[in-house]
């Protein structure tokens, strides 16, 4: 068996949900690092399929690697959270249970964060495929934000981010724990979590292909059907499904309030939400009415659930 480190330098936070088709296979990947100092943490958020049995069969063979068990389906932005909130390592990289990382992925991104202190997150280079990894195509929509100021970088982030590909990058732990949680239970709150990562620092992508994302309606949200993907990030009808386009707005003021920068730079990264205010301010408007037909539908039906007085595991 291989050992843990005492404090190990990077922790690897894996979220899982129905994940045993895919998972061993992602496992490996990460295993096989060579860079080795790194702690595994797995979240399975109520699995109802062999995602635990494989889980633990991991676990017995490598010591790095932990298992925490949500009691309950904490949807999908609460199991991301939970595994941050599991973190030690000095820096912390999401991977879901689907996609394969290169060998080098690990040693690429640390060599980026240690030897520049401005960047906050290495975001890889990312080849897309369906159902087998040797068909990998190249994505061209990668991004990387190196503006030295924190509101061009927020701006610039927001505008340029299509498939979040970069959050599966390596982040400074710290610049995580910023937010509480650290991604909050609305849909796209992952890019408002990425626009707080740039407020703090640059993003800095690794040249070399070094993560290969798997691209089907089963683990890509952008594939998913409305419904499907209000499932998956609320399994039970939740009051925090209402209204998301207000939510997303006030997430991003959320963000800038709550991240440590300058008074002017706040100044401008509330002047540019302003702005994306106005320009979608039909989306917003159409969000109020359709958030009072969905609460009058669900509330005569009794079934919003109960879980805004819920939080993940630690």
């Amino acid at each position: 068996m291989i050992n843990q480190p005492a404090t190990p330098r990077v922790t690897i936070g894996m979220p899982v949900y129905n994940g045993a088709v895919t998972i061993a296979q992602s496992l490996d990947s990460l295993l096989a690092q060579c860079f080795d100092d790194f702690e595994l943490v797995i979240s399975d958020n109520a699995s109802t399929d062999d995602s635990v049995r494989i889980i633990e069969s991991y676990c017995q063979r490598d010591a790095r690697i932990r298992l925490i068990r949500q009691s309950f389906n904490v949807g999908a932005n609460g199991n991301f959270s939970a595994v941050v909130n599991a973190a030690r390592g000095e820096y912390f990289k999401w991977s879901t249970c689907s996609d394969l990382c290169s060998p080098d992925f690990l040693a690429h991104c640390v060599t980026i964060l240690d030897t520049h202190p401005d960047v906050v997150l290495a975001a890889p280079t990312t080849r897309l495929f369906e159902a087998n990894p040797d068909d990998a195509m190249p994505y061209a929509g990668d991004i990387e934000v190196m503006d030295d100021s924190p509101a061009k970088r927020f701006q610039r982030l927001i505008e340029t981010i299509k498939l979040n590909n970069a959050m599966n990058g390596l982040i400074r732990s710290a610049a995580l724990r910023v937010r509480h949680p650290v991604i909050d239970h609305y849909m796209q709150a992952d890019i408002v979590m990425m626009s707080c990562l740039a407020l703090q620092g640059k993003l800095a992508l690794v040249p070399e292909a070094v993560l290969l994302r798997r691209m089907d309606p089963r683990t890509a949200t952008i594939l998913m059907t409305k419904e499907d993907d209000i499932r998956h990030h609320y399994p039970a009808p939740d009051l925090r499904a209402l209204l998301p386009a207000w939510r997303l707005f006030l997430g991003w003021q959320k963000a800038v309030s709550q991240t440590p920068v300058a008074a002017a730079e706040k100044r401008q990264a509330y002047h540019y939400i302003a702005k994306m205010c106005f320009w979608e301010r039909g989306r917003l408007f159409r969000d109020i009415p359709d958030g009072i037909a969905s609460f009058l539908q669900l509330s005569r039906l009794g079934r919003w659930h109960a879980s805004t007085k819920r939080s993940p595991s630690p």
